[in-house]
């Protein structure tokens, strides 16, 4: 069983803010910024001698809120941005163009554009499918990312229910 498809930088983007959405690493500095940011601007209205002006209680309710609405989309078209800054940066000849992956039953064989390899069944960390991807951990930050969208042969949903019965009775 196998599946061909081309991946590009928007596949990779989307990745990338799954797993920066889903990393429990990733939530908690974000949670720790923004009651660090929220805490250190109390504390900055406070230095400027406004503590007791009306203005200040309201600013010290308001200015936390915005930043606990704004932090998460703002740091989410950072994230975006960087990502793609760095894969401009190179060829990535093996992250994107055309992919091909082919269960057997010692696991996954994969083949690039520029060379292919292959990951054990033990090699797999977890394998998560979410609305048009699918994306086979090989530790906590890398994976393989198949976009439905982009599949050139296959049958995608075949092949990830294959792939996924394979993984659990590895």
């Amino acid at each position: 069983m196998q599946i061909r498809f081309k991946l590009d930088l928007k596949d990779i983007v989307e990745y990338t803010k799954y797993h920066n959405d889903n990393s429990p690493t990733i939530i908690k500095i974000i949670k720790k910024f923004i009651i660090s940011f929220s805490l250190l601007s109390i504390l900055f209205f406070f230095t400027l001698g406004y503590a007791f002006h009306p203005f200040y209680y309201l600013l010290c309710i308001l200015f936390p809120i915005f930043i606990f609405i704004w932090s998460p989309g703002a740091y989410r078209r950072i994230l975006e941005k960087n990502t793609r800054k760095m894969y401009s940066e190179g060829q990535n000849k093996v992250s994107v163009g055309e992919i091909e992956l082919a269960i057997e039953d010692e696991g996954i064989k994969v083949k690039y554009e520029h060379g292919e390899s292959k990951v054990m069944w033990t090699g797999i960390e977890k394998i998560v499918s979410i609305e048009n991807y699918s994306f086979i951990y090989l530790n906590s930050v890398d994976a393989f990312i198949i976009p439905e969208k982009s599949i050139i042969d296959g049958d995608y949903n075949f092949f990830i229910q294959e792939l996924t019965q394979k993984y659990n009775n590895k």
